[in-house]
């Protein structure tokens, strides 16, 4: 019997799609081409997947897209998928890796859904902005900024967070993740590995948890 594997290297028309896709990402990253490519490169690889169902690679990949896309919903399904695809090849090492995957996008949908309880939650000591204290104004705008891709800004109103603030758990973990945002995996694993040890020093195992499993995702890329 033809393994997965094979079946899917002998579909050339889906290595296509997910090596133009792939190619895609990486200039998107890099920002060398606009954020919307991310779609089409998206297309692109549901394509291949329906031309090559087992095609461990094109899920691993749509899960990242899924995931700077916001879809997690999307992202949990297809780093599921990959984690199937992969351990069905025998590969044992990428399926634990996109079972972490999945894990650590769950503990992200989760941490969201609570964060729109909260915000939905009529709040009688909500503080207007210039009210805040100096970091949280300074996070925020920087949050602002990673929504808008404008990442240079957003980078360094995250370094003034930690820069004026170096205990602040939550000014390293964001830093991270807009590391992560642009690809720049070694300083997103410096800056979360960071956020787990003030984490760490004030007993929030949860917290921890997440970010270790942050930083098997991000280590875990291409």
């Amino acid at each position: 019997m033809e393994s997965a594997e094979s079946k899917n290297l002998g579909n050339a028309e889906a290595i296509y799609l997910y090596l133009d896709a792939r190619a895609k990402v990486s200039s998107v990253v890099r920002g060398l081409a606009h954020p919307d490519r991310l779609t089409t490169a998206l297309a692109e690889l549901n394509r291949a997947i329906q031309l090559a169902p087992h095609y461990a690679e094109a899920y691993a990949l749509r899960a990242d897209i899924q995931d700077q896309l916001g879809d997690l919903e999307g992202a949990i399904e297809s780093a599921g998928k990959a984690q199937e695809a992969f351990q069905a090849q025998g590969d044992s090492v990428q399926a634990g890796v996109y079972e972490r995957q999945k894990l650590y996008l769950g503990l992200q949908r989760q941490s969201l859904a609570e964060k729109n309880l909260q915000e939905q939650a009529p709040d009688e000591d909500e503080v207007a902005f210039e009210d805040m204290p100096e970091v949280q104004q300074i996070l925020l705008r920087s949050a602002a900024f990673a929504q808008e891709k404008r990442y240079s800004e957003a980078i360094a109103e995250a370094t003034r967070a930690t820069d004026l603030y170096p205990d602040m758990a939550d000014s390293w973990a964001i830093r991270g993740n807009i590391f992560r945002l642009m690809g720049d995996r070694q300083a997103s694993c410096r800056d979360y590995e960071q956020a787990a040890e003030l984490f760490e020093q004030q007993s929030d195992s949860v917290r921890v948890e997440t970010l270790r499993l942050m930083i098997d995702a991000v280590n875990s890329q291409e």
